[in-house]
């Protein structure tokens, strides 16, 4: 019945399996933009692929969260699919992503402690 248990799910789960999100951690990105593509990647796993356990019935053993969500399971199929079979290009995405999702596929965040550009491979920014 509490309106922000999705919240506190979302950051007790991404605090024990992200290391730089937990709680008095000494452990530090050293890439921001590295930092914000395995968060995304994370946010996938855990919205769409993770096991389902909220009171963990064994007759519930292969539910996942999309079956909780009402998303389709070929969706769901066919995305992880492209995730792993096909490369992304920049010019095939782009109109797809959001200017922050830009910013992080072409690397642009700057680290606060590091003055020079992170290394960025042709095949980014392929058009």
């Amino acid at each position: 019945m509490n309106p922000l248990f999705p919240s506190t799910t979302w950051i007790v789960s991404s605090a024990t399996d992200l290391k730089e999100h937990g709680r008095k951690t000494v452990c530090i990105a050293r890439n921001v933009n590295a930092q914000l593509e395995r968060m995304h990647s994370y946010l996938f796993y855990h919205n769409y692929l993770k096991q389902f356990r909220i009171n963990d019935p064994v007759s519930m053993k292969h539910y996942r969260h999309y079956h909780r969500a009402g998303i389709d399971e070929q969706a769901v199929k066919q995305a992880t699919a492209n995730i792993y079979t096909r490369r992304k290009f920049f010019s095939h995405v782009r109109t797809k992503l959001t200017w922050f999702e830009q910013l992080v596929w072409m690397r642009l965040l700057k680290n606060p402690e590091v003055p020079t550009a992170m290394y960025l491979p042709r095949f980014l920014t392929c058009y």
